[in-house]
C-alpha cells in the first residue's frame, strides 16, 4: 500500500447502486466510497431511502488492516486478477427508465477498472464474480459497528 517514498498509495474503491424506475417513495442509493487521503484510508457511506425519510452519511478512518483484509478478498477474483472492466449495461442510451450501477477499483499501480451493471445483472450467472465483490463491500459497512445503517 506505500509507495516507494513512504507514502499511501492512490486508492479509490467506490461501489454505487440505486433503486432505479420504482414509485418515489421506493427510491434508495447507496454509495461506498473507500479512499486513501494524506496517510490515512477513508470509509464514505451514503444510504438514501425515501419511504423511510431515512438519510446516513458517515465517513470514517479505516485500519490499514481491515482495507489489506478487503483488498486481498478482491485480488482473489478473476476480474480484478486480469484487471478487466466490464459492461453488463451495454447501449445506456437505449436503456430509459433503469438503474445505472456500478463498482470501481482504482489501487495504484496495478489495479484500474470499473464494472457497471443494471439491478437485473445480480441474478445473471455470468455476474458471480462480480457479485463477490460488490458483497464484499457491503459486508465491510455491515461490519463496522459506529456506521448507523439505514433500517426498513
Amino acid at each position: 500500500m506505500l509507495s516507494k517514498d513512504g507514502s499511501l498509495r492512490k486508492i479509490e474503491i467506490e461501489l454505487v447502486e440505486t433503486s432505479g424506475p420504482v414509485s418515489p417513495a421506493y427510491h434508495y442509493t447507496l454509495r461506498i466510497r473507500l479512499y486513501s487521503e494524506g496517510n490515512a484510508i477513508w470509509l464514505d457511506y451514503t444510504e438514501i431511502r425515501k419511504k423511510s425519510a431515512i438519510s446516513v452519511q458517515f465517513v470514517t478512518q479505516i485500519e490499514f488492516f481491515d482495507f489489506e483484509k478487503l483488498l486481498k478478498k478482491l485480488r482473489r477474483l478473476d476480474f480484478v486478477k486480469s484487471n478487466s472492466s466490464a459492461d453488463f449495461v451495454g447501449n445506456s442510451k437505449e436503456k430509459v427508465g433503469i438503474s445505472f450501477n456500478w463498482l470501481t477499483l482504482f489501487v495504484e499501480p496495478d489495479i484500474d477498472l470499473r464494472v457497471d451493471y443494471l439491478l437485473s445483472a445480480i441474478e445473471r450467472n455470468d455476474f458471480g464474480n462480480y457479485s463477490k465483490a460488490v458483497n464484499i463491500m457491503k459486508k465491510l459497512v455491515a461490519s463496522r459497528p459506529e456506521i448507523p445503517l439505514a433500517q426498513e
